[in-house]
C-alpha cells in the first residue's frame, strides 16, 4: 500500500462497485472542514472522480484503477471518519483472458476478466493471478503460448490496462478469409487463382478428415478452431517463405474452419513451379511449417457423440520463429 494523498474527504461506493467491501473502487469528495478549504486529491487520479464545494468541479479520466481504504490521520481525530483523512492505495488494472482450442472447455468459459494489482502487470502476473481464479486451470499453461494484439508474445511482456490476453494451446494442426473458410475449400479455384504459363510443375496437397485416428475407427467428423488474426498471418508469411526459398513461381495456402466432414479437405496447399523438384519441396515446407506454427485447434468428433482435443505442438513467440 502506498499514501495517494491527504485531505478532507467523503467516501461512498459508486455503483460498479457495490460488491466491494467499503475499502473498494470509490468516489471521493473533497469537502470544506472549518471554514479550510479541501485541497484537491490530485493523486488520486487512478479509478476517482473528484468533486469540492470549494473548487470547480471536476472529473478525472483514469488511464488505471485504484484499491484503497481511507481512515482519518491523527490530527482529525474529532472529526468524523470522513474528515482530513490519509488516502492509502494499491493501482490495478483490468484484463480480459481469452481461451482458445481444449483450454476453453478446461476453463468452462470463453473469456473471463482479471484484476492485477499492479500498475505494470506483465504476461506472468496474469498467468499467476488466472491461477489463482481458475484452479482448474493449474499445470495446464505451461505450453501454452500467449498473444497481445494478434502477436505471440514472452511471459515479460507488459500489459496495458484493457488488453487482451489470448492464452493458445499446442496447435494440432493478409486476411483471413483468404487463408480460412468456413465453407468446404475449393481446390479448382486455388488451381485456377495462381494458373502461371511460365510453370511446367504443378503440386496440390489435400489433408483430408480420415474415419481412424489414434486407436478409434469412428471418427466421423473434426471440428476447427482458429485464432483468425494470428492464422491468417503465418499462413501469408509461410506463402511468402515458399516463394522465396524454393523457386516456386505461385503459392497458396487455405484451411478450413469450423466443422468438417469425413472425406472433405482440412487444408489445401498448392504449388506452381518451372520444375517438379521445387515444387514438391515447397509444398512439403508449407504443409510441415503450418502444423506447427499456425493457431489451429482440431477437436475430433465421433459416432458415439463424443469429441476430443487432439496434443499438438506448444506455438513459439512470432520473434523466434
Amino acid at each position: 500500500m502506498k499514501v495517494l494523498g491527504i485531505g478532507v474527504f467523503r467516501a461512498y461506493p459508486i455503483a460498479a462497485a457495490r460488491h466491494l467491501p467499503w475499502e473498494g473502487r470509490r468516489v471521493i469528495e473533497p469537502a470544506e472542514s472549518q471554514g479550510e478549504s479541501a485541497p484537491l486529491l490530485g493523486e488520486l487520479a487512478s479509478g476517482a472522480r473528484l468533486r469540492g464545494r470549494s473548487h470547480a468541479s471536476m472529473e478525472v479520466k483514469p488511464s488505471k484503477h485504484a484499491v484503497f481504504r481511507a481512515y482519518p490521520t491523527a490530527a482529525a481525530r474529532h472529526l468524523p471518519w470522513e474528515g482530513r483523512g490519509v488516502i492509502e492505495g494499491v493501482e490495478f488494472m483490468e484484463i480480459e483472458i481469452e481461451f482458445y482450442g481444449g483450454l476453453r472447455r478446461r476453463a468452462g468459459t470463453r473469456m473471463i476478466t482479471l484484476r492485477l494489482e499492479s500498475a505494470e502487470p506483465t504476461v506472468a502476473d496474469a498467468v499467476a493471478a488466472l491461477h489463482e481464479e481458475l484452479p482448474a486451470l493449474k499445470g495446464a499453461l505451461g505450453s501454452v503460448a500467449r498473444a497481445v494484439d494478434d502477436v505471440i508474445v514472452g511471459d515479460d511482456h507488459r500489459l496495458s490496462d484493457g488488453q487482451a490476453l489470448a492464452l493458445l494451446p499446442p496447435v494440432s494442426g493478409g486476411s483471413p478469409r483468404k487463408y480460412l473458410a468456413g465453407e468446404p475449400l475449393d481446390r479448382d479455384a486455388l488451381i485456377d487463382a495462381t494458373a502461371d504459363d511460365s510453370c511446367g510443375a504443378l503440386v496440390v496437397f489435400s489433408g483430408d478428415v480420415r474415419n481412424h485416428n489414434a486407436g478409434r475407427d469412428d471418427v466421423v467428423a473434426i471440428e476447427y478452431e482458429a485464432h483468425d488474426a494470428i492464422a491468417a498471418r503465418v499462413l501469408s508469411q509461410i506463402e511468402g517463405e515458399v516463394l522465396e526459398g524454393f523457386d516456386v513461381r505461385q503459392c497458396r495456402v487455405q484451411h478450413r474452419v469450423g466443422r468438417v466432414e469425413l472425406g472433405e479437405s482440412t487444408v489445401l496447399v498448392v504449388c506452381r513451379a518451372a520444375h517438379r523438384d521445387a515444387a514438391f519441396k515447397g509444398a512439403r515446407y508449407a504443409i510441415d511449417e503450418l502444423k506447427t506454427r499456425a493457431p489451429l485447434w482440431k477437436c475430433e468428433i465421433y459416432a458415439d457423440g463424443e469429441s476430443r482435443y487432439l496434443d499438438g505442438i506448444s506455438l513459439r513467440k512470432e520473434s523466434d520463429q
